[in-house]
């Protein structure tokens, strides 16, 4: 069964984008986190897919988190502010890992940009993501 939804999901009290797209459900879920706020996944989807080639084998959630892409405020006057912190983006990093769980069951593979120390945001929060909650995410 081919997957391409565009969802809202409720990640630390606002909506943040996720697009989930795969062959087939059943593969094991893979989470593409990006560098940090500022560089959207959703709208590298098919770039992504070209290079990578990952969803034929997983089915692969794009994450738009906040402050970015899809998942950014709206620049009218009248929206609501809200966080953007490391603390407040490992809570939404884990929440959206316990909605994947959840919703597909197993463990949810995590990509960032790159995972070194002190590196890019996303390789950060995947591993404060991973000493909270080891069992969730896998490297």
């Amino acid at each position: 069964m081919q997957i391409d939804a565009l969802e809202g999901v409720q990640l630390g009290g606002i909506t943040q984008w996720i697009r989930v797209r795969g062959a087939d459900a059943s593969n094991p879920v893979l989470l593409l986190m990006q560098q940090g706020p500022g560089l959207p996944m959703i709208n590298e989807a098919q770039r992504l897919e070209r290079l990578l080639g990952l969803e034929e084998a997983f089915t692969v959630v794009y994450w738009d988190q906040r402050g970015t892409g899809l998942s950014s405020p709206s620049l009218r006057k009248d929206s609501s502010p809200f966080e953007i912190s490391v603390p407040r983006m490992v809570d939404d990093t884990v929440t959206l890992l316990e909605l994947l769980r959840g919703r597909f069951g197993g463990k949810t593979f995590v990509a960032g940009e790159a995972v070194r120390h002190e590196g890019p945001l996303g390789g950060q929060l995947w591993r404060r993501s991973d000493q909270r909650e080891p069992q969730q995410p896998a490297p």
